[in-house]
């Protein structure tokens, strides 16, 4: 059910699957019946994205979803450069944390690079969380208490 007051901003940088972002997301997105004037498209790099948008929007978020950079520092990056931009009792939600998965971007040092970042922003802010095992790749979420 469409409230017609959301808004829904993406970022991206067409880096896994060539041609796919903004073209097919946006196809897909107005497929939906979404107003396009409710939809921004922002392509490049997170690190620089996301802390413009924290400061940009700051305390006004409802929901913040990570799935990107997969490596550790770089999904540690988008957890912790997002929080800023939350309501008080906003939602984060990171998408890969499933550790039964072999990643690409796992090292040695961080066999789990998504779900051991997930867990560092939740252990070092002290907030509670869950994982979602039953979404596709799993999904984890904790909530911004202030």
């Amino acid at each position: 059910i469409d409230n017609g007051r959301g808004t829904l901003t993406c970022n991206d940088n067409d880096s896994y699957s060539k041609g796919t972002y903004p073209d097919i997301a946006e196809r897909n997105l107005l497929a939906t019946g979404i107003d396009r004037s409710r939809v921004e498209l922002l392509n490049g790099d997170a690190r620089k994205i996301i802390p413009e948008l924290s400061a940009q929007r700051a305390g006004s978020v409802d929901i913040f979803l990570v799935d990107a950079d997969h490596t550790f520092e770089g999904a540690y990056a988008d957890i912790t450069n997002g929080l800023g931009m939350l309501k008080p009792g906003g939602l984060v939600l990171v998408h890969d944390l499933d550790r039964s998965r072999t990643m690409a971007e796992q090292t040695d040092e961080h066999p789990h690079p998504v779900y051991e970042a997930f867990m560092q922003v939740t252990t070092e802010k002290k907030l509670p969380w869950c994982i979602f095992p039953f979404v596709r790749k799993h999904l984890g979420a904790f909530r911004v208490e202030s």
